[in-house]
């Protein structure tokens, strides 16, 4: 039998533990130590063999993992950071700078009515023909963003102003993912847009503690 987490679940591996996160309540919890192995085999699948049945069957009734077909396994997605955003252009664009705002309402208003797996969907279910675009193009398009933020500042909200570039881009045809990852010592999570391997609304050095919990 396969199994994979539930949609309401997302999870990553750190310094031997797996961190959980509860997309419907927003919460981080560490798993203990009597479902590691098992969520490690729901993770690695390759690791099946050495897993107890019964600690698979609480994370069943726990409704943490779900039965599944092999080919239903999600498809890892994301390379790793290993790349910087493209360089800032020295003209701005008020027309930019007043869109950058409008989309930080909006996912104000996203991460306010629904929930994370609700976001999460959303942007994964969405489909937005993608365009050919310019590195200039770009680069505007994350200072017109940086700008946003000294007007409607943005400090400990990574994941308001990683959510607002993503729909930006969707919307216009520019392929990006919304990162949501956490680290263990000392425990934190953090959000990014990541294109590829490059880092577009954050430095390299910041997000490389963080191991992904997903990305959509």
């Amino acid at each position: 039998m396969t199994y994979r987490l539930t949609p309401a679940y997302e999870a990553c591996l750190c310094d031997g533990q797996i961190i959980l996160l509860d997309l419907s309540t927003d919460r981080y919890w560490l798993a203990p130590p009597s479902q590691l192995a098992a969520l490690c085999a729901v993770l690695d699948p390759g690791t099946r063999g050495e897993v107890n049945t019964s600690d698979l069957q609480d994370l069943l009734r726990a409704k943490i993992i779900e039965p599944c077909r092999a080919s239903d396994l999600p498809a890892p997605s994301l390379p790793p950071a290993d790349g910087a955003r493209p360089a800032f252009v020295t003209h701005l664009s008020l027309t930019g700078v007043i869109l950058a705002l409008m989309y930080q309402v909006r996912a104000i208003w996203l991460l306010q009515v629904h929930s994370l797996d609700w976001i999460r969907d959303h942007i994964r279910t969405q489909k937005h023909p993608t365009r050919s675009h310019s590195a200039m193009a770009l680069a505007t398009v994350l200072q017109s963003f940086a700008q946003s933020e000294r007007i409607l500042p943005s400090t400990d909200k990574c994941l308001r102003r990683s959510l607002a570039l993503r729909l930006y881009l969707k919307a216009h045809g520019i392929d990006a993912k919304l990162v949501v990852a956490a680290r263990l010592r000392p425990f934190g999570a953090h959000a990014w847009v990541q294109q590829g391997p490059h880092v577009l609304n954050d430095h390299l050095e910041r997000v490389r503690p963080f191991t992904p919990l997903f990305a959509a």
